[in-house]
């Protein structure tokens, strides 16, 4: 098997999820040089639900507001539109994926795991001077959404996958190619491209197990990449959650080996402390 093998499962698996219409809708708009604040403004208000989460999470201890935030465009305002996109975007994946029932994943300790991804990804953007730390959030969130896809889908085959990794003692994404013929960061490439996220959040999920192939029009997302993928390992290593994986191999990048140990130490005490308090504003 090989990857054209599961990109041809993919296509032909009629019960992917899909974004909701509004916030297709709405990545239009922001794709329209002529569309205004006003009129994103108004299409995000449109849904009722998806607005009220967003402004209730704005709200949370997660933003740590000093003024209550009243309305979408106020959010826009504040937060900009772009992190509001990524809010909306987060909130419909742990929406989608979520409320399903895990058959080999652990789906509490899964998303316990994507979630400590996210924060350490913003506070490794942070030490490391990146200036995108929210986007880091939001890549850390679903960056093994693949892995879901390929759990919730192809469950049987992923099962032999999961069995076959601690049988054998390789990494869940070495069995995930020796079952699938690719791996949960094709999945998730693929989920990617056909929800039409940004570009960054594909090269991130398509590439944070292979940043050294990643393709030179993606080169720019490179650094992203090797936050998530630092926040990956050390979640993995450290126990915060669980993906299913059993090994990741550490990061070689040379400037996320220049944060220091204590650094390194006190966000991965800050995530295991808030990963649940967070995944409950998120999900509620």
């Amino acid at each position: 098997m090989n990857s054209k093998d599961l990109e041809e499962r993919l296509s032909t698996c009629e019960s992917l999820p899909v974004l909701p219409m509004s916030l297709s809708h709405i990545q239009k708009l922001m794709g329209m040089p002529k569309s205004t604040m006003a009129q994103i403004a108004y299409a995000i208000s449109a849904d009722q639900t998806l607005a009220s989460k967003t402004i209730k999470l704005v709200n949370s201890a997660f933003y740590g507001m000093r003024k209550p935030v009243s309305s979408i465009t106020q959010a826009i305002v504040i937060l900009g539109l772009n992190t509001i996109n990524n809010i909306m975007l987060g909130l419909s994946a742990v929406k989608m994926f979520g409320s399903a029932k895990g058959k080999t994943l652990d789906q509490e300790l899964f998303w316990e795991h994507a979630f400590g991804v996210a924060l350490m990804s913003k506070e490794l953007a942070n030490a490391t001077g990146y200036d995108e730390p929210d986007e880091c959030f939001i890549a850390g969130l679903l960056h093994d959404i693949g892995r879901l896809v390929m759990e919730q889908y192809f469950h049987n085959d992923f099962s032999k996958a999961f069995m076959g990794a601690r049988s054998m003692n390789i990494s869940l994404s070495e069995a995930e190619q020796l079952v699938f013929g690719a791996d949960h960061c094709f999945a998730g490439g693929y989920l990617a491209k056909k929800w039409k996220l940004p570009v960054f959040l594909y090269a991130c999920i398509r590439y944070h197990h292979s940043i050294d192939s990643m393709p030179p029009e993606f080169a720019e997302y490179g650094r992203m990449a090797a936050i998530v993928a630092m926040a990956n390992y050390l979640a993995v290593s450290k126990k915060i959650g669980d993906s299913g994986e059993t090994d990741v191999p550490p990061v070689t990048d040379q400037l996320l080996s220049c944060i220091n140990t204590e650094t390194i130490e006190k966000i991965v005490e800050q995530a295991r402390e808030s990963v649940k308090a967070t995944l409950t504003e998120w999900q509620s």
